[in-house]
């Protein structure tokens, strides 16, 4: 590994987003979706990594972690950070949006996306389903007494007739873990093809831009880009363009990205919500709450809110429960 100082703290959202949320004081109001509580305010820089995030293994330091990290940090959050207070700006003052601008947003969408630990936890989901998938089917097959034959002879280890029966059942049922190295999402976030083809799809959608003027405002996650899914009606499920998708630029505006319907339409239209919206806003947030870790405010009463809302939750579940009802 050559001799040059290198990041250990690796951000997955990039701090000059993070910092449209942060109050007078540069620091962000939090709330832990995960242990339901208020935590105390902290910096942008404080929030949103891990240490050698970008490493093959988390935690780990090495060369691909210092690459990906100034790829990210050069390429991507240094134009981005210019471009985009200019289409926030134009979009709180009703000027118009053209395409090049909206396509500036979906680049930062897509990355956004892929480069969150949520997406890593996906496929190593997906790639853990695959191997327990085949390895289900492989020993279930008649011919696995063969390849074990094989095995035994290959490694010089002689396996029990109740050992092979163990093995086959573990494999069978699925009872064992996988763990994987970070290198599949390294190579599916840095993929250009899959980079170009994502901010296409964002792009693609119907965006409903929301304009918070009422009391509530939106908050952002560790997960920016949160995704919500219709109901599944086929057996691959809807597909990427018929999903939902939130991102809330700003305590004020947040883009709702929804299936393109209206071919001949605008592709892009402003929803301005007042005082009887509240709703609207809660709505979102709450769909932010749903895919997150910690959530994060400009304001303490949003946070505030949160606690309020769990505890509200947590007593009609007790009631349900006095009542013999189940929750």
């Amino acid at each position: 590994m050559n001799e040059r100082q290198l990041t250990e703290r690796q951000h997955f959202v990039p701090q000059f987003y993070l910092r449209n949320f942060t109050n007078k004081d540069n620091k962000l109001h939090i709330f832990s979706a995960k242990d339901r509580r208020v935590m105390k305010p902290r910096g942008a820089s404080s929030v949103c990594y891990e240490s050698f995030f970008y490493a093959a293994e988390t935690g780990k330091p090495d060369d691909i972690s210092h690459e990906v990290e100034e790829y990210f940090s050069t390429h991507i959050e240094d134009p981005l950070s210019k471009e985009i207070p200019v289409i926030i700006d134009k979009i709180e003052n009703y000027q118009q949006i053209f395409d090049n601008e909206k396509y500036t947003l979906a680049i930062f969408m897509s990355t956004m996306w892929l480069r969150n630990p949520s997406m890593r936890i996906q496929i190593n989901d997906m790639q853990e389903k695959a191997l327990k998938w085949i390895n289900k089917i492989r020993y279930s097959h008649p011919n696995i007494d063969d390849e074990l034959d094989k095995f035994e002879k290959a490694e010089g280890y002689p396996l029990s007739a109740e050992e092979r029966d163990d093995l086959k059942l573990m494999m069978i049922n699925e009872e064992y873990d996988l763990e994987f190295s970070n290198q599949s999402h390294l190579e599916f976030m840095l993929n250009a093809e899959h980079m170009r083809g994502f901010t296409n799809l964002f792009y693609g959608q119907h965006w409903v831009v929301h304009i918070s003027k009422c009391e509530r405002q939106f908050v952002t996650s560790d997960n920016p880009v949160t995704t919500v899914a219709p109901p599944r009606e086929e057996f691959y499920g809807p597909t990427f363009l018929e999903r939902t998708h939130f991102f809330p630029l700003t305590p004020n505006v947040t883009i709702e990205a929804v299936y393109p319907r209206n071919e001949h339409g605008k592709k892009l239209i402003r929803k301005t919500h007042f005082g009887r919206d509240e709703h609207v806003i809660d709505t979102i947030n709450l769909h932010m709450a749903g895919q997150a870790e910690y959530l994060y405010a400009s304001r303490p009463d949003e946070i505030e809110w949160f606690k309020q809302y769990v505890e509200r939750i947590e007593r009609v579940k007790q009631q349900m429960v006095r009542l013999g009802l189940k929750p």
